[in-house]
């Protein structure tokens, strides 16, 4: 529900392999924060570990939509219980998947 009433900031990534697959990155600054901040241009090329943007006064919260045409292979070590039986939170920079 915040999502519908907070700040937002979309980016649309295009893959430089001429494949035209896109990438979406929605920022969502809630609450008092409510600060997106692109550290980016449109038409500026990106790489990984480019910073895009920021929020203010601390952490938000994100979503990424990918291309139907992007096949995303998935770090199964994300998945593996601890010895309480639960799955951990993933620390930042985290893998998570990698893309082919």
């Amino acid at each position: 529900m915040l999502s519908m009433v907070s700040v937002r900031h979309v980016m649309i990534i295009q893959m430089d392999d001429n494949s035209g697959r896109l990438v979406a990155l929605i920022e969502i600054g809630m609450t008092e924060v409510s600060s997106c901040c692109p550290s980016v241009v449109e038409g500026q090329k990106v790489k990984k570990g480019d910073q895009l943007g920021y929020f203010q006064y601390g952490g938000s919260s994100y979503a990424m939509i990918f291309d139907k045409n992007l096949e995303l292979e998935f770090n199964p070590a994300i998945y593996l219980p601890n010895d309480k039986g639960m799955v951990d939170l993933q620390p930042v920079n985290s893998h998570l998947a990698t893309f082919k």
